[in-house]
């Protein structure tokens, strides 16, 4: 079991870096990669995220840390928690296209519409959400210090890049989006909004 934690710790230790800094690359210079093009943005960002995944790695075991020990009511509540995200992700997957996803739609600043059904009408980053979660109920079942320290750091590196990306869905949507800010909360729903995206999966 604990060579099993440690493995599932290093997992989340080389990954999180990796994706933040993807998102963070592309939301933050999203100026920039307009103008050179998707094919750069994705190479400046792979080549970002080859970097953070090196350092992640050479610096791994500080990384991750102490090791907390097994807790069979941690590692259960956390497994429930992730489960419970793959759960909820299905509704966020039936409404996001691949480019969307990889958001390419930003880079070249198509027109589009903007998504306010299904689970947009519980968050406005319903996947962000849903990862944010994920990583909670991951670290849980790690049981390590430093992965708890990485998924905190994680979780405001997400809240940042959900900021950035607001920037830009304003700037593309306008007042239709602001009215829809109004309405919706960024992250965190409401109970009554959980149980419905439940019932969306």
């Amino acid at each position: 079991m604990d060579e099993v934690r440690f493995a599932m710790a290093l997992f989340v230790t080389l990954l999180l870096p990796a994706i933040l800094t993807f998102w963070l690359v592309i939301h933050g210079g999203i100026a920039v990669w307009r103008s050179t093009g998707v094919p750069v943005a994705f190479t400046v960002a792979s080549i970002m995220m080859g970097l953070a995944i090196s350092t992640a790695w050479y610096w791994r075991g500080e990384l991750i840390g102490r090791d907390l020990g097994f807790n069979p009511w941690l590692t259960t509540a956390g497994a429930i928690l992730y489960c419970a995200t793959i759960v909820l992700s299905r509704p966020i997957r039936r409404h996001l296209s691949l480019r969307t996803f990889a958001g390419v739609p930003e880079i070249e600043q198509e027109a589009g519409d903007l998504i306010v059904v299904g689970p947009y009408t519980v968050v406005r980053h319903p996947r962000y959400t849903m990862v944010m979660a994920g990583i909670v109920g991951w670290c849980m079942v790690c049981n390590f210090l430093g992965t708890y320290l990485l998924g905190l750091a994680s979780l405001a590196g997400f809240y940042g890049i959900a900021w950035l990306e607001e920037k830009e869905l304003v700037t593309r949507f306008g007042r239709a989006y602001e009215d829809y800010q109004s309405r919706v909360p960024r992250l965190l729903p409401d109970l009554p909004g959980l149980k419905r995206l439940y019932l969306m999966g």
